[in-house]
């Protein structure tokens, strides 16, 4: 099996029940991803009430063997209240490379459109950018408009 994509928690308003709940939401959706698609980062406290683009960072630094570089799936205080999930990946040059010093872009996304939108995110099928021209009022993505 290819690299899974990672999973962090920035906030702990987020239970592991809530955390639970929506993994099996992202395995569940309509349109099926691999099993084990987006897994929970072990030991990663660290995480709680850091931005994406420090998740980001700290990740591409320790975890780039065992898990994909992009995207990242990110609870925060936010998916604590609505269940809404970030997805992370890193912006990128001209050259297609990720800039230095690295930044993200993030989009959030309702749970049930996670697991098929990271996996194209994981292959390059889409972009983050390409998929914020698609958000509603509330800044979520739900659907291509």
């Amino acid at each position: 099996m290819s690299r899974p994509v990672p999973l962090y928690t920035t906030s702990s308003e987020v239970s592991d029940g809530l955390i639970e709940e929506l993994q099996t939401t992202f395995h569940s959706a309509p349109s099926s991803p691999p099993p084990g698609l987006i897994q929970r980062v072990p030991n990663s406290d660290w995480a709680i009430g850091r931005s994406p683009t420090d998740v980001l960072k700290r990740h591409r630094e320790d975890h780039v063997r065992e898990f994909s570089t992009k995207p990242l799936v990110i609870m925060d205080d936010q998916t604590a209240r609505d269940k809404t999930v970030l997805l992370v990946e890193p912006r990128l040059g001209e050259d297609g490379a990720p800039l230095q010093p690295i930044e993200a872009r993030s989009l959030r996304f309702e749970p049930s459109k996670v697991s098929v939108t990271a996996m194209n995110l994981k292959i390059s099928n889409q972009s983050i950018e390409e998929l914020e021209y698609h958000v509603d009022p509330d800044g979520i993505w739900r659907e291509f408009k």
